[in-house]
């Protein structure tokens, strides 16, 4: 009993790690739009049972179903009203002839629409559909070129900004240039010269009157 309850603890995380995988592969492939009339899946949905097991069963049948015809397969799902036993005999012959896994058992073990079995199906079939990722290197790149841009940027700013400060004081030089007179104009030494020509001149004119 004890290696039975061992068994079926490693039976449920099994289906509980594939089920976190089929869940993302479903959303790569956009299921919602498909299935919008059922219930969004969890991590968990078929890895346990649910609340309602005729609506698991019916839902775990009609991925089955739009699977195989991603892979070219045509195989109509049943529906709630079909007999769950004739269902998942029908689904079981469809999936040996497509060449899927049933090492798990026989097709009593879909009729429980939860499960290892069920999960293991589920995931077999999409990792036969080729999903193509989208490699993140693009976005990085792209972050790394706007980063490129905006420092560039920014050292086009920083350099105006430096090259406006080089020219204020140029700038401010020249104008109290311009303001101020030249310093030849008028300058103490010139005004000596002129007064002491005045004096010397006049000193001679009365010194020519007396001697006339």
């Amino acid at each position: 009993m004890a290696e039975d309850a061992v068994v079926t603890a490693l039976d449920g995380s099994a289906a509980f790690l594939m089920m976190d995988d089929i869940l993302e592969r479903l959303k790569m492939l956009d299921y919602e739009l498909a299935f919008r009339g059922f219930t969004r899946l969890t991590h968990t949905y078929f890895a346990m049972p649910a609340p309602n097991p005729n609506e698991q069963f019916h839902y775990f049948m009609a991925l089955c179903s739009w699977l195989m015809g991603l892979l070219g397969s045509a195989w109509q799902a049943p529906s709630q009203s079909d007999d769950p036993n004739l269902a998942a005999q029908s689904l079981h012959s469809q999936l040996q002839q497509v060449g899927a896994p049933l090492s798990f058992g026989g097709w009593q073990k879909l009729k429980q629409g939860h499960g290892e079995p069920c999960c293991v199906i589920l995931q077999w079939l999409l990792q036969q559909i080729p999903i193509e990722f989208k490699p993140a290197l693009h976005a990085e790149e792209a972050e790394y070129e706007d980063a490129a841009v905006a420092e560039d940027e920014a050292d086009g700013a920083h350099d105006m900004a430096d090259e406006a400060r080089k020219e204020q004081p140029d700038q401010a030089r020249a104008v109290h240039n311009k303001s101020s007179p030249p310093h030849r104009l008028a300058t103490p030494r010139t005004r000596r010269r002129n007064t002491t020509t005045v004096v010397v001149t006049r000193r001679d004119l009365r010194l020519a009157g007396r001697a006339s």
